[in-house]
């Protein structure tokens, strides 16, 4: 019986015959036998509805050693990126990091090695070299108290992050039209100030100008006066020269 039931075998019962020490033990490991059984079962369950979770999940989850090789990733790797179990089981990280930037897998490795976790951003590419940016976020996984690797998740935020760019560009396109719409009522505000400046002047000459007239006006008159009776007074000069002539002759 326990070589049968060391073989896996959970459902071999051993045969109770009798009521003392030894049907006993037999009733006993029995009860063991079916307590290991529903364990495993129940383990099995938890391991399906796990493993269920972990390939479904629209998330990429992943784990990898302390140098960055994949151990283990879900469906979402495969369905989203165009990646086969083939193409993962023997990769490294840098395998999938564009050539610009590998040197930060290097940088992403010491920061979890240092901080027990990490999260970030980081650019992949996918199987028909479509380059992608995802946000992640992992923790070291220990064996006792000994780091043996790197379990994480991530989330494809490309859209997100080309659309928060758009957004970005067109504040930054809405900011210089404001500058430039701002600069150009600054100067026509500057020229109406100008123009509203030099009508004040030609209205101060125009107001001279008429003073100015109005003075000489006031001027003309008398002179005009004057002007107009020099022929009646010349006249009249003549006149009493002839009289005081004539006198002289008399005497």
């Amino acid at each position: 019986a326990a070589k049968i039931i060391s073989s896996g075998n959970w459902d071999h019962n051993v045969g109770i015959k009798s009521k003392d020490e030894v049907g006993l033990l037999s009733y006993s490991f029995n009860r063991m036998i079916n307590s290991l059984k529903q364990g495993e079962e129940a383990l099995k369950e938890s391991e399906e509805k796990y493993r269920g979770i972990f390939e479904n999940v629209s998330d990429f989850l992943y784990f990898h050693d302390l140098e960055g090789n994949l151990i283990e990733t879900n469906l979402a790797w495969k369905t989203e990126y165009g990646f086969s179990e083939d193409d993962l089981a023997n990769s490294n990280l840098r395998d999938l990091i564009p050539e610009r930037h590998k040197d930060q897998v290097d940088d992403y490795l010491k920061r979890v090695k240092e901080h027990g976790k990490g999260e970030g951003l980081m650019s992949v590419m996918t199987k028909d070299g479509r380059e992608r940016i995802v946000e992640y976020r992992n923790s070291l996984v220990y064996d006792s108290t000994v780091p043996i690797g790197v379990r994480g998740s991530a989330r494809d935020v490309t859209e997100a992050k080309r659309a928060e760019e758009k957004l970005k560009k067109y504040r930054q396109n809405l900011e210089k039209m404001v500058e430039e719409r701002t600069a150009e009522l600054k100067k026509a505000l500057a020229d109406i100030q100008n123009t509203q400046s030099q009508l004040v002047q030609s209205e101060k000459m125009a107001s001279i100008g008429q003073l100015a007239a109005g003075v000489a006006h006031e001027i003309n008159n008398p002179v005009g006066f004057v002007k107009s009776n020099l022929g009646t007074m010349s006249e009249y000069r003549e006149d009493l020269t002839r009289l005081l002539d004539q006198y002289r002759t008399l005497e």
